[in-house]
């Protein structure tokens, strides 16, 4: 089992688990799984509890090893080009076209890395990578900012705010790729 198989999968114990130590067996789990059905049959501390599709969804999610990335952009023919090109590399891929869209589907889906786009609809690709380094369960996935905007102010700002690394459109696919596995490793 890979390193982020072992970690979703702590992290999913850790939800079942109401935050505490999780079950280590077979038995506590499904022991554990009863006493929250009985929190939720009671309404004892339901605002502690965590979305159950959330915790559904990244269990679902542990089967897939593949690497997954979350390519931000409200251009739909780049995100397609991209699609096709990191798909064709055995890489999953989620897409978001707006700003609120990527904070929710990196909050839901925790990609390996995020692919983002500065200019978009809602809000700036800057803000996106600010949130996404202040929320815990976001701030440790890579981001590179990918976009038209190449001034060195713009590349430093996407920078000090935490992106892992920046690149300018048009790129090249073979440096992008590389640069991925980089910022992967």
């Amino acid at each position: 089992m890979c390193v982020r198989a072992r970690y979703l999968l702590r992290v999913a114990l850790l939800l079942l688990s109401g935050g505490e130590n999780p079950p280590s067996d077979k038995t506590s789990l499904q022991t554990e799984k009863v006493k929250l059905k009985y929190q939720l049959s009671k309404g004892v501390g339901k605002q502690d509890l965590i979305d159950k599709k959330i915790v559904r969804n990244r269990i679902k999610n542990l089967s897939d090893m593949r690497i997954k990335i979350l390519v931000v952009d409200d251009e739909k023919s780049i995100v397609e080009a991209l699609r096709i090109a990191l798909e064709s590399d055995n890489c999953t891929v989620i897409e978001a076209h707006t700003g609120s869209k990527a904070i929710e589907k990196a909050r839901g889906e925790l990609p390996d890395l995020i692919l983002l786009d500065i200019m978009l609809p809602d809000m700036t690709g800057y803000e996106v990578c600010n949130k996404l380094k202040k929320d815990p369960s976001t701030k440790s996935i890579p981001i590179i900012m990918l976009t038209g905007m190449s001034g060195t102010g713009d590349k430093i700002a996407g920078l000090d705010l935490g992106a892992d690394d920046y690149i300018t459109k048009p790129f090249d696919l073979n440096e992008l790729k590389a640069r991925i596995h980089s910022v992967l490793q």
